[in-house]
């Protein structure tokens, strides 16, 4: 009897507030379907992107030292048990001149972290670049971009290149988010997206990272508790192997630190003793222009001492050259009066001699004339 009256209190109870009733039935299945959905598209997502990770060979472990990877951690890791590949890389920070943008620049991967292209295609030699497809807002296939640091300056640090051609974009399985592309310490701080460039392109002495696929991970869910159980072992036992590489990086660091430092301030000694002496230098330099502007006061005036002399010299030199002229103007005058007397003076000279020539002449006639004279008397007295 119990449970007729409550069957029939629930049924009334239901008929007077139909509307409630259905309302609540209604939000029931949909939190159901919800449920039902959730767990459905849940695994489907995770086996999407199981897929994706796989078909691209997504690493399992990635090792990276703000210092780089030296021949020693190479080995370390090139020893660790149970790794199938391991791919060395090299990575970069870089603002791009042309759009601003704040990007990660690694060297183009191998086999390990491989890229989806979604345009164009993989850089193929030196100089090309493929970019984050979240960049083709901004760059277009054939588009040059220019390596730059936050003041415009050409990036040349660690890249044997500054300008590099845009052959592709591509998706990488590194990043599975559609924005987030992590931090940087150059530009504004957030990076825009990755970009990859030849190996060959960068100049760097270290690998910047090292990226490592598990061969005991290659067919196990890479969502599920027993993949996170492998790696994390992976990863204690890499730890443990280089628990004391940080303190060897170290103390490496500081010992070429040092021997900089000693290099750098003997260079400083020896600057400040080279300063010494071009102080000296300067001093007796200094010494030696007051002495030159000592000895130059000095010469010039002797010189103006000496032109003065010279000019008193060539004004008296003057005058007498005057006075000679005024004397030998007058002597030209007296010459030239001489000389026209001496001229008629020959003339009277030259008449003197004809007369005398003449006289003599005419005595001669004389003589002979007396001589006749004297025979004629003597001739006359016989």
């Amino acid at each position: 009897m119990k449970k007729k009256a409550l069957r029939k209190n629930i049924r009334q109870e239901i008929i007077q507030s139909i509307g409630r009733f259905i309302s609540i039935f209604s939000l029931i299945a949909l939190g159901v379907f919800a449920y039902v959905g959730l767990n459905v598209s849940g695994a489907d997502m995770r086996a999407t992107a199981a897929q994706y990770v796989t078909t691209y060979n997504l690493a399992d472990i990635v090792v990276q030292s703000t210092f780089g990877l030296e021949e020693a951690d190479r080995k370390i890791l090139n020893d660790v048990d149970g790794v199938d590949h391991i791919e060395y890389g090299y990575l970069k920070d870089t603002v791009f001149k042309e759009s601003q943008k704040t990007v990660k620049v690694f060297s183009l991967p191998e086999e390990v972290s491989t890229f989806e292209v979604v345009e164009g295609r993989l850089p193929e030699k030196s100089g090309e670049i493929i970019l984050d497809a979240l960049l083709r807002k901004v760059h277009k296939v054939g588009d040059t971009v220019t390596f730059t640091k936050e003041l415009g300056v050409p990036d040349s640090d660690n890249v044997k290149k500054t300008e590099y051609t845009v052959v592709g974009f591509a998706n990488s399985p590194e990043y599975l988010t559609v924005m987030l592309r992590g931090q940087s310490q150059v530009g504004s701080g957030e990076t825009a997206g990755f970009a990859s460039i030849m190996a060959e392109d960068f100049d760097m002495d270290v690998n910047a990272y090292a990226k490592l696929r598990l061969t005991n991970t290659l067919t196990i869910d890479p969502f599920s508790q027993k993949y996170d159980d492998s790696v994390a072992t992976t990863v204690a036992t890499i730890e443990n192997a280089m628990v004391d590489r940080p303190r060897i990086r170290l103390e490496s660091i500081k010992a070429d630190a040092e021997v900089d430092i000693r290099d750098a301030e003997q260079k400083i000694l020896d600057g400040r003793t080279a300063i010494a002496e071009n102080k000296q230098k300067l001093v007796d330099a200094e010494q030696q222009i007051l002495d030159g502007e000592s000895q130059l006061v000095t010469g010039r005036s002797d010189l103006n001492q000496q032109i003065a002399e010279g000019t008193a010299k060539l004004g008296s030199a003057e005058t007498e050259l005057v006075s000679a002229r005024t004397q030998l103007d007058a002597a030209q005058a007296v010459f030239s009066e001489n000389e026209k007397l001496l001229v008629e003076n020959e003339a009277k000279f030259a008449e003197g001699v004809a007369a005398i020539a003449s006289a003599r002449g005419d005595v001669e006639g004389a003589k002979e004339q007396l001589a006749a004279k004297e025979v004629e008397l003597v001739i006359m007295k016989k």
